[in-house]
């Protein structure tokens, strides 16, 4: 029998087949699948404010299918000019591979988008890193539901993703649990915007020579877009070095002159600190990863013993936060001893050394008075690097919600109560002036203050500021009085007096008129006018008032106070 002759063109169609399956189907060369990781996420910015998420995964899947994207999150960007979404991939895209996975950002193209015939505006490109760096949006609720803002900040060494993600798993309680645990109680809705803040703090290999102060400064001018209009009250939440940048850049925006600084301000009424070294920390074990490196005073910055910027910021930060009622914070402090740095055989360097309390509760608790109870000193059973990682089912995180929940209720109760004193304070002027209530007061009833007068025998001395309020919803008279407050009490008021405020170092000259600014409980204050002894105005014409319990502005050539211009003498 003689041997069947295929035809060449069957012959050549499977070889096509094998080629096929060999080029196609095989692991990409050029990335290492087994060693890529799938949990790993991804931020793309500049995503059309007109996509959804599923538009995002169809748009990646046509650029490679292979990917097999996932969007985990979309939201719009505080900017307001695009959104931002979080992303996983199976094994790397094409793109990746072109630039031979180096370093990001990567840019993907967008679809040429058009309008009657003309070009769009919009940005062609989005871009792909996975630093985080800078402001990301991770959940935005409807615009009739947002009520307030969250900003995360991580600690040093930290990534403003991976820093509060579960360790070996995909969970990210911030996006993916926190959103839905911030609801309205009435109806039930999502009322939080949470967004995360990155910074480039990494200790080996460091080339950067910023400094706390440095970083205060970018974080204070990511959150200016938050001034809005409208202003929202806003909750920080902070891991270890991430409070004490935290803390600086609310130092610098009270300080500040800018009114929107000042909105910032007193629109950040709640605070959770993690693990915030306020005190200071041990770092003897990670100075030898620094060694003589660029980086080294960022580090010395929070040594425990003799750290000026953290010294300074205890004495400044409870006057950026008001009294009583105007803000709360929550100080959660680590149980567990972390592992330290040593060098492995490769010498690199790993978490394996000795372990060791790196912040302990004294130096992790920033007790203002009427804070020090269980309510806002709270223990989390973790290292300190693993106290702001919680799974999708993690008790720790139960007892963290709870109060972040109470945050958010509180900071919307202070912030309703806020807007219905100015309304009451804006009828009552209008119904007793018979005009509206001024946007500037004439020059010559502003009284200026002056730091030279202060009492330096008494650093701790306080005039306490009393108030008969009348029928009409403003004072009857005004009576000032030396008091030294102690540590644990405070003197009593008295029944007759419906209100009182706590003025620092206070010297008055002439005749003094002022709109009380708000945002304190309780009190049912207005128009009011103090007379007082004369006092010199030194040659640099600086004048600093501090009022309303430790409420400050500086005034240079004007003062601006609750909305109210003061023009100078």
């Amino acid at each position: 029998m003689e041997p069947v002759s295929l035809p060449l063109s069957y012959f050549l169609a499977t070889l096509a087949i094998f080629a096929f399956l060999h080029f196609y189907k095989r692991p990409r060369g050029n990335v290492p699948v087994p060693s890529f990781n799938p949990t790993k996420t991804f931020r793309i910015r500049g995503v059309p404010l007109t996509w959804s998420g599923n538009d995002l995964e169809l748009h990646l899947s046509e650029l490679d299918p292979l990917s097999k994207p996932v969007v985990k999150s979309i939201a719009r960007e505080i900017h307001g000019r695009s959104n931002t979404a979080t992303v996983t991939f199976k094994i790397p895209p094409s793109q990746f591979q072109a630039h031979k996975l180096s370093r990001p950002p990567w840019y993907i193209q967008l679809p040429d988008v058009s309008v009657e015939g003309r070009r769009s505006l919009q940005s062609q490109s989005m871009m792909i890193d996975n630093d985080f760096e800078g402001m990301t949006t991770l959940h935005m609720p409807s615009s009739k539901g947002h009520k307030i803002d969250v900003v995360a900040i991580p600690g040093l060494g930290g990534h403003a993703f991976g820093s509060f993600k579960e360790r070996g798993g995909s969970h990210m309680w911030l996006r993916d649990s926190l959103p839905f645990h911030l609801r309205e109680a009435k109806d039930k809705t999502q009322i939080a915007r949470v967004i995360t803040w990155g910074y480039n703090s990494t200790l080996a290999d460091s080339k950067s020579i910023q400094k706390i102060e440095d970083l205060a400064k970018k974080f204070r001018n990511s959150l200016l877009p938050l001034a809005g209009p409208p202003t929202r009250p806003i909750i920080l939440i902070a891991h270890s070095m991430g409070g004490l940048i935290a803390k600086q850049a609310l130092i610098d925006m009270f300080k500040s002159d800018n009114e929107q600084d000042s909105q910032i301000v007193r629109a950040v009424y709640g605070i959770a600190f993690f693990g915030v070294p306020h005190l200071g920390m041990k770092i003897e074990s990670l100075i030898p990863i620094v060694g003589y490196g660029p980086n080294l005073p960022l580090l010395q910055s929070l040594d425990r013993l003799g750290s000026q910027i953290i010294s300074v910021g205890e004495k400044e930060f409870p006057a950026a936060l008001g009294g009583e009622g105007d803000s709360e914070i929550v100080c959660f402090y680590e149980t567990h001893v972390s592992p330290t740095a040593q060098k492995d055989e490769a010498g690199n360097w790993k978490m394996t050394g000795r372990p060791e309390l790196l912040v302990d509760q004294e130096s992790a608790t920033h007790r203002r008075r009427w804070e020090g109870g269980p309510q806002h000193t709270c223990p989390i059973a973790r290292t300190h690097s693993n106290m702001v990682k919680f799974g999708p089912h993690d008790d720790e995180y139960d007892n963290v919600i709870e109060r972040l929940k109470i945050l958010a209720r509180n900071s919307l109760v202070a912030r309703d109560e806020t807007l219905e004193i100015e309304r009451e304070r804006e009828k009552q002027w209008n119904k007793h002036n018979g005009a509206p209530r001024p946007h500037a007061i004439p020059s010559k009833i502003f009284s200026s203050l002056h730091e030279k007068d202060l009492d330096q025998d008494f650093p701790g001395r306080l005039l306490w500021y009393r108030e008969p309020v009348g029928d009409n919803g403003y004072p009857l008279g005004t009576t000032i009085e030396p008091h030294i407050e102690s540590q644990n009490s405070v003197k009593p008021i008295g029944e007759t007096i419906l209100t009182c405020r706590r003025i620092v170092n206070l010297q008055i000259r002439g005749h003094i008129k002022w709109i009380d600014p708000g945002r304190y409980r309780s009190r049912n204050t207005g128009w009011c006018e103090v007379p007082g002894p004369e006092v010199e105005v030194g040659s640099d014409g600086e004048a600093f008032l501090m009022v309303s319990k430790d409420f400050e502005r500086k005034w240079i050539g004007g003062f601006s106070f609750g909305g109210v211009r003061l023009d100078p003498c």
